[in-house]
């Protein structure tokens, strides 16, 4: 009976033994990215700028491995999915989820806000793309999942480089999907779209928000679903894009947002 359980509990992981990259995957979304797929049986790489809070994630997830990223320096990738490769074998998904927020209206906006903020959102995702659809298309194929957000189908007020960084994301995805697709890569591109998730970056802005109806409560009312979303609510997402489950998906908006978008 144990040894039919446990059979069992390892036919029913999703993601038995996928090799799966996480970028910004110290904490937030990314983090908990990395413990669902690690749950479900992935080898997880994590990676992320912050050396000591990735190495502190890491340690959470046994097997898992941990490697400094700084994900809008291109040249960074190469070093990184080749290490990976030459560990495992194979990089079976990518999760491109490292990103920055800055809230300025368009006249505040400066030019550093604006390139740091393309440098990060959309040129990161961008390099680890291309980096990662190289190896995989030598390798049978792989999902890679771009962590684009609600900001990258609406407008948000006061977010114009975030909103055009996002949106970057979301045409970006499709036209890589479409490629891999059409070249028969057997390698599917998806973007997630985020509404507000209560992780240290969202709670660190409303604290700093003098309109009300952009602060905490005002938030959670702009979801009909009544709170806001959580880490893991996105990480399942990512979960299923990585599975087997999503094969017949490719260049599609996951959104994941409470509703915010269907108003």
């Amino acid at each position: 009976m144990v040894s039919k359980q446990i059979f069992k509990g390892m036919i029913m992981k999703r993601l038995m033994n996928k090799v799966v990259v996480v970028t910004g995957a110290a904490s937030g979304i990314g983090l908990a990215s990395a413990k669902a797929c690690h749950g479900e049986g992935a080898i997880v790489v994590l990676t992320d700028i912050d050396v000591d809070a990735g190495r502190i994630a890491s340690r959470l997830l046994p097997s898992s491995e941990f490697i400094a990223l700084d994900s809008s320096n291109d040249s960074a990738w190469d070093g990184v999915l080749d290490s990976v490769l030459d560990r495992y074998g194979r990089i079976d998904a990518l999760v491109n989820n490292a990103g920055i927020g800055i809230r300025k209206g368009i006249i505040e906006t400066t030019n550093e806000d604006w390139h740091r903020m393309m440098s990060v959102n959309l040129s990161g995702v961008f390099f680890g793309m291309r980096a990662a659809i190289a190896r995989m298309r030598d390798r049978g194929g792989g999902s890679v999942i771009n962590m684009s957000s609600i900001a990258g189908k609406i407008g948000l007020p006061l977010s114009p480089a975030y909103c055009a960084s996002k949106g970057g994301v979301t045409l970006l995805t499709k036209s890589a999907a479409l490629e891999c697709a059409e070249k028969g890569w057997r390698i599917r591109v998806n973007s997630i779209h985020p509404g507000f998730v209560d992780t240290p970056l969202v709670q660190a802005a409303v604290k700093h928000m003098p309109d009300p109806t952009w602060g905490l409560q005002g938030l959670i009312a702009k979801h009909p679903i009544g709170r806001l979303g959580q880490p893991q609510d996105i990480a399942q997402g990512v979960v299923f894009l990585a599975s087997d489950e999503s094969s017949f998906i490719t260049g599609a908006e996951l959104v994941i947002d409470g509703g915010y978008t269907a108003r």
